[in-house]
């Protein structure tokens, strides 16, 4: 569990247990109760604390229960309405979100849910920025908005390479994701080869099946791969780089 002790707090953990709402969820959420979730301070909670790694290809399911502070404020503190999320960005794309609150309104001393779902496409580190609205009490029966924080975040969420792709040492085989992804036609994959090599292309469906297969000669370093997959059906796909010494891959996704 996480309290909130100050009113930037309750920005950043929400801004933690979000992800984009340009994605449809495929379900609703049922939040934790005092009992799975305490508030023994009385300051707010967040449960858990931490989120599992996303893992790119995979499916991703999470619940995190909020449960907003009663107040707001740090020399001035004031009783806490609601809080509004308006947007939040910089998100991995795949991973979508929905609440148990139709308004995506969180009020005070109230347990609510956010359910995370999806199949994240990138592997990488995602800094977040988010928008959030505070409504407050103002006199003892009227509430308005009394702050818009925009917080880029030191926060991120990961999302990890499946095959636990290496860093370039200078001396390993890389790669990098393909660009643009998703893509029509036309994606670009970028490589690093320690030496002058015969390089294998292959793409793989889900299910394994092989779809694609090319070969192309690597140069010491920096090398770039344009694949042309406007015959592919729409949908996510592996491919693999690979040499007599090694092999690397990620992931694809083939957009209308």
């Amino acid at each position: 569990m996480k309290t909130f002790k100050i009113f930037l707090a309750t920005f950043v953990m929400l801004a933690f247990v979000i992800s984009s709402n340009s994605y449809k969820a495929y379900s609703q959420c049922t939040p934790a109760d005092s009992t799975e979730c305490p508030d023994p301070e009385n300051n707010g909670e967040i449960c858990p604390d931490s989120l599992p790694v996303a893992i790119a290809g995979q499916f991703y399911d999470q619940v995190v229960t909020i449960l907003p502070p009663p107040t707001v404020g740090d020399s001035i503190v004031l009783d806490l309405h609601h809080l509004e999320l308006i947007g939040v960005e910089d998100l991995p794309p795949g991973i979508g979100w929905v609440s148990n609150s139709p308004t995506n309104e969180f009020m005070a001393g109230t347990y609510y849910c956010i359910l995370l779902d999806g199949i994240p496409v990138d592997s990488g580190k995602y800094y977040l920025k988010i928008i959030v609205d505070v409504y407050a009490y103002v006199t003892p029966s009227l509430f308005m908005l009394v702050d818009q924080h925009v917080d880029s975040t030191s926060l991120a969420i990961e999302v990890k390479d499946p095959f636990g792709m290496p860093e370039y040492t200078g001396k390993n085989f890389f790669i990098k994701n393909n660009q643009p992804n998703p893509f029509q036609s036309l994606t670009r994959i970028d490589f690093f080869s320690a030496g002058p090599e015969q390089v294998c292309f292959e793409v793989y469906s889900l299910l394994g099946e092989l779809v694609h297969r090319e070969y192309t000669d690597a140069v010491t370093g920096e090398n770039q791969l344009t694949f042309d997959g406007g015959f592919l059906n729409r949908g996510t796909y592996f491919f693999v780089l690979k040499t007599d010494k090694s092999k690397a891959t990620g992931l694809m996704v083939r957009s209308d």
